[in-house]
């Protein structure tokens, strides 16, 4: 029978989601010879065969792994160098621009195996395999390989090195691959002076009985660390709060599964699925009055962000405490997260009573992503893990437009990478007010330019001359000598949206219903109609310009824009003068020297 080579370039999501052991299956089944291997720019394969064999393997790469996005398949003309059957190839070098598949949640045959008291891996909390564990949180270079991650330290026994050289196992070559014999262990310190710290054997166990006690346990996952206490008791919940300085704002919930879920909260399908997704983000759903969590998680809220556990160790944990478990960020306020063991001691200290660590370095910080369902249709409200750094399609006319860095605005802060028709999006940072988030900012997008190997020629920042990531933006672009584009706070909300959906269609008539941002007329807008398309905006309509009652404490207490919105149209703008000298000489006016103090919205 006639033979045909080739070779076959796959680029996308495919490196750490079993792509190539999908693709070797394949090349076993049809009986073709020749390799697959990672490069830095996707996957290389060669294949010889019949062509309608050859031509059968690249029609089932459209059906890859469930966690890999192809982006493109070509098809080129290859040498048959002789080779006998098909392998697994060492990884080659190439352009890094690979994209790397965010951390996943444990699947159910993990779940299965760490509750079997036979299996080897029983209660072993840094079990995973190809569909599953740590992967954007370990990984330190492209193309994905284990001496590429964190986990490079840690050499795998004989045991778990068979499970990752044989084809027909669902560890081949899954990188994070471990068990108690070569893997990484945990350790919990306690608070109390004079304590040892309890290594391997007994440490969970210690943390559980520490939470069981009322105490506030600072445990490290897979993208930074977590303050964990009781959601049901009000007094554990105060003491995080008050430790944290933290007095109101929602608590994240842990709960052990889908009927605990069920037990203190509503959901709809689409939340349900939120909640089940790889991604395992925080879900915002309403709080059943019947069996509420402890009243101060959520004060004065109808809905709390509930999660699943999403790695091995929050998995034995929740079935070992048995009730849900607050999950924070650890940090004090207007901190980013804190990811490293030496960190987490020295910061911590007087916020939690205990500590559940691991020897596994963490490579970037990585907050817990937030999604509501609004419509039937999950929305995300904070990127992290699980989500990060999967890239976002651009509409086509944009696949050949210059390379940019966007520097985003000063709260919830991210910036995002765009090439080559593509945006990749950061993690969330923080807020820009706090140095410590403007240093994360810099550490950040360094590390994904090295990452993913892109070098921006314009970078975009906010109008507002007073925003931190406008002045980020502008130091960035002198010293690499990019050019630098300023870009209207509401017509970005309008292009954003246009992007999001594809939109290649002309101009849109535009409603942006947002906080505050710099307009060219120098003021705060906050409601505006917009006719724009991707370069140009002309403002259509917009609420009346009022003063702003303290200044840029209006944008930040939604209350005072209210009371100056409702003076202007019902008081004859008397009453408004008063409040703001009440305020005042109550020592609250605030104000930004570069605006006008007025608002458009």
């Amino acid at each position: 029978m006639p033979e045909c080579a080739e070779e076959i370039f796959v680029t996308g999501l495919v490196q750490g989601v079993g792509f190539r052991p999908f693709v070797w299956r394949l090349a076993q089944k049809l009986g073709l010879r020749g390799y697959v291997s990672n490069r830095g720019d996707g996957v290389r394969i060669v294949v010889v065969g019949p062509p309608e064999r050859v031509a059968a393997l690249v029609d089932a790469l459209a059906s890859p792994p469930p966690r890999a996005r192809i982006v493109a398949i070509s098809r080129s003309t290859a040498q048959d160098e002789g080779w006998q059957g098909f392998t697994i190839q060492a990884s080659q070098p190439g352009t890094v621009q690979a994209g790397i598949v965010a951390d996943l949640a444990i699947c159910p045959a993990c779940i299965a195996e760490i509750a079997d008291k036979k299996d080897r891996r029983y209660q072993y909390a840094f079990t995973n395999c190809t569909d599953c564990g740590p992967r954007f949180s370990i990984v330190t270079g492209i193309p994905y390989d284990r001496a590429r991650t964190t986990m490079a330290a840690f050499a795998m026994c004989p045991a778990c090195g068979a499970e990752y050289a044989n084809p027909q196992d669902r560890r081949f070559h899954a990188q994070p691959v471990a068990c108690p014999v070569c893997g990484p262990r945990l350790t919990f310190v306690s608070g109390q002076k004079g304590s040892n710290p309890v290594v391997g054997d007994g440490a969970l166990d210690h943390a559980v009985s520490s939470l069981l006690a009322g105490q506030v346990v600072a445990i490290k996952g897979i993208g930074g660390f977590h303050l964990a206490c009781l959601a049901g008791s009000e007094v554990a919940v105060a003491a995080l709060r008050e430790r944290k300085k933290r007095p109101t704002r929602p608590l994240a919930v842990m709960v052990r599964d889908m009927a605990m879920a069920e037990d203190y909260a509503h959901f709809c399908a689409a939340e349900r699925q939120a909640l089940e997704d790889v991604s395992a983000p925080v879900v915002l759903v309403r709080q059943r009055r019947e069996r509420a969590f402890a009243p101060n998680v959520a004060p004065g809220m109808e809905r709390v962000g509930l999660l699943l556990p999403y790695t091995p160790l929050h998995v034995v944990l929740m079935q070992k405490v048995g009730q849900p478990l607050v999950m924070s960020s650890a940090n004090r306020s207007g901190q980013p997260q804190v990811v490293h063991n030496a960190e987490a001691l020295e910061s911590l200290q007087g916020v939690a009573d205990a500590w559940l660590m691991h020897n596994r370095p963490i490579a970037r910080r990585l907050d817990d992503s937030v999604v509501r369902v609004l419509a039937g249709q999950a929305r995300v409200l904070r990127r992290g893990r699980g989500l990060a750094p999967e890239p976002l399609p651009l509409p086509a006319l944009m696949a050949k437009a210059p390379p940019v860095l966007a520097m985003g605005g000063d709260l919830k802060a991210a910036f995002c990478l765009t090439q080559g028709g593509r945006a990749l999006l950061s993690h969330h940072l923080g807020d820009m007010a706090q140095l410590a988030t403007e240093q994360a900012m810099l550490a950040a997008l360094a590390d994904y330019r090295a990452l993913f190997g892109q070098t921006p020629a314009i970078v975009a920042v906010d109008a507002h001359p007073g925003y931190r990531s406008r002045a980020v933006g502008q130091k960035l672009a002198e010293d690499h000598g990019w050019l630098l584009e300023t870009v209207w706070h509401h017509h970005a909300h309008i292009a954003a949206t246009m992007a999001e959906n594809g939109w290649e269609k002309g101009p849109v008539l535009g409603l942006a219903l947002d906080g505050t941002g710099y307009g060219p007329d120098g003021t705060l807008w906050g409601c505006e109609i917009l006719m724009c398309d991707y370069a140009h905006m002309t403002r259509l309509g917009r609420l009346a310009t009022v003063p702003m009652p303290g200044g840029e404490k209006a944008a930040r207490e939604p209350w005072r824009m209210l009371l100056a919105h409702l003076d202007n149209a019902l008081g004859g703008g008397g009453g408004l003068q008063s409040a703001g000298t009440t305020l005042r000489a109550k020592g609250q006016a605030g104000g930004c020297p570069a605006l006008h103090g007025t608002c458009g919205g």
